[in-house]
């Protein structure tokens, strides 16, 4: 019995000091929360406040209020729009350290120590919370969804957002979500993050059409190497996807089939530089029978001052933390001087812009090209805070080639006179269908021929090619020399 009373009392004693200790780690939990939410509590039109903080032994509860101000429309043409707020409340559980017994964001339990374990879940939802409650309410899976984020005591933080899959069939249609999930693992000291995100499935039956998208997979591996300037590596990739909607005529289907794209981004920092390169592929879709497909864009960006960068980002921030509403056009007033000053200051360090390749594929034809230009020379005078516009092209040296199948001119140049005439429905009565075609083959034989006989273009073979130069002002196109300043 001694010995008994003795193992008892030595468990009490350390059950005692794990409490006392995970109450202790409890303000510190608080403390940060609020010093967070301080931190972050205007963003322009968003604003973050706290609605009620309840501290407990093991774990607190906070409620989070994110209130948004956004434009809802004009009420007349010459009246500023009206604003309305809407209103997102998170509710938060936060499992105090030192060692949070809750689950983790790996999902499962475990020992190790950390500040906290944080479960955020959406609750309310204004000014449509009725209904947001009964979309919950009709979807468990949704209302089971939560972010899970663990803190570590120097800050790192792991963060897994899950909604789980779930199937929902109601009297007109049938809605299949394999479920979502996006990693993040974020080290202050390091600056780094690096994340995923798997949606594996969407799909929707209903009597007037299906959709069945295969989802997105991505991941992203970036350093922060200058205040909001991160670099490093990112991969997104777009699933197929497949609709089936009813046409104009009774009866009629359409279908549209999407293939695979992708979008991959590598950059880097050398203390001084960034250079980026980014590559964009679609594999190409049909639509009534008609493939199109595919499409490559691989740009490559050198030589970008990485200062002049991170200060722009900077500015862009502070223009939206300042901002009152999330009007676009109040917003653009703040922004578009921001990118004349970006684009001055980046002509200082001699950048480069290489469109290493662009190709497309239409049923109409095939268009592709490459351009290459590099900046060499001093920072150009400014004219009212932009460069001018005869010394920047005197030290701007740039080649392109550009292959273009007639048959696509001819489709845009179809598509530009008919746009025209049904501007004026009296001139687009006046035409049939093969009228209308005759007069775009006559524009498009004017158009070409008067730029073959000026050697601005190459007809070869039903493509149009045309390689320009531009060196110290001057411009080649297919090696003739075309006037840019016009001396008076």
């Amino acid at each position: 019995m001694k010995k008994l009373g003795i193992l008892v009392g030595i468990l009490l004693f350390c059950a005692a000091g794990w409490a006392g200790a995970t109450y202790v780690v409890g303000g510190k939990v608080e403390k940060r929360y609020f010093e967070i939410l301080e931190q972050n509590a205007r963003w322009g039109p968003i604003t973050l406040s706290n609605e009620s903080y309840q501290r407990g032994v093991l774990c607190s509860r906070a409620v989070t209020l994110l209130e948004m101000t956004v434009p809802k429309g004009k009420a007349g043409e010459d009246q500023e729009p009206e604003l309305e707020t809407v209103q997102v409340v998170f509710e938060h559980t936060l499992h105090h350290g030192p060692v949070p017994f809750a689950t983790g964001p790996e999902g499962k339990r475990s020992l190790a120590p950390a500040l906290a374990i944080v479960e955020t879940r959406l609750v309310r939802f204004s000014p449509v919370e009725e209904d947001l409650e009964e979309l919950l309410g009709k979807t468990p899976e949704l209302k089971n969804s939560a972010a899970v984020v663990r803190v570590d005591f120097d800050d790192k933080a792991d963060g897994l957002l899950r909604v789980p899959p779930f199937e929902k069939e109601t009297e007109d249609a049938r809605f299949v979500f394999e479920g979502l999930d996006a990693t993040t693992k974020y080290d202050p000291r390091a600056g780094s993050l690096v994340g995923t995100v798997n949606l594996p499935q969407l799909e929707i039956r209903a009597k007037d059409g299906t959709l069945s998208w295969n989802g997105i997979e991505g991941r992203f591996d970036m350093v922060e190497v200058l205040p909001m300037l991160w670099v490093g590596k990112s991969r997104m990739v777009f699933g197929g996807m497949n609709i089936d909607f009813p046409g104009k005529a009774e009866g009629e289907r359409k279908t549209f089939r999407m293939q695979e794209f992708e979008v991959s981004s590598e950059s880097s920092f050398d203390g001084t530089k960034v250079q980026l390169a980014q590559v964009a592929r679609f594999e190409g879709g049909t639509l009534d029978g008609e493939d199109f497909g595919p499409l490559v864009v691989d740009i490559e960006v050198k030589n970008l001052d990485g200062q002049v960068l991170s200060d722009f980002q900077t500015q862009v921030r502070e223009v939206y933390r300042n901002a009152a509403s999330a009007d676009p056009d109040a917003l653009a007033a703040g922004i578009v001087p921001l990118y004349a000053d970006l684009f001055t200051r980046l002509l200082q360090g001699n950048p480069e812009l290489n469109l290493r390749k662009f190709y497309i594929a239409t049923p109409m034809g095939v268009a592709d090209g490459t351009v290459r230009m590099k900046f060499a020379g001093p920072p150009p005078e400014t004219a009212g805070g932009a460069p001018n516009p005869k010394e920047f092209l005197r030290h701007l040296e740039s080649t392109a080639d550009i292959t273009v199948d007639e048959g696509l001119i001819r489709a845009l140049l179809a598509t530009n006179v008919m746009n025209r005439l049904k501007a004026s429905k009296e001139a687009a009565a006046k035409f049939s269908e093969e009228e209308i075609g005759k007069m775009v083959d006559q524009q498009m034989e004017s158009q070409l021929g008067m730029l073959a006989a000026r050697n601005f273009i190459v007809r070869d073979g039903g493509k149009v090619k045309s390689h320009a130069t531009l060196s110290q002002g001057e411009l080649l196109v297919n090696g003739q020399q075309v006037p840019i300043f016009q001396d008076r």
